[in-house]
């Protein structure tokens, strides 16, 4: 829930059932995308570019895993400006 000052008034906007659902369905979507194994072989090509090694065998490591958890926070983030 959050609050609105408007000069003397404060105004509070609850969010309904609907609007959880939607945030919710929301976060899950988000979560498969950024967790999904094409998006992990393009990252580890775009840190190859880099000049940071990825695993051989393509499983995330701890830098995939932190960089995909910053980018799920910052679009949740974002979202929910």
């Amino acid at each position: 829930m959050t609050t609105e000052t408007t000069g003397d008034c404060q105004e509070q906007k609850v969010y309904t059932k609907k609007d959880k659902w939607i945030i919710a369905v929301f976060g899950g979507l988000l979560f498969l995308v950024l967790s999904s194994p094409f998006l992990f072989s393009v990252t580890n090509k775009g840190l190859n570019l880099l000049s940071i090694s990825s695993p051989k065998g393509g499983c995330p490591n701890a830098i995939g895993l932190i960089l995909h958890a910053i980018l799920f926070i910052l679009i949740v983030r974002l979202v929910l400006l």
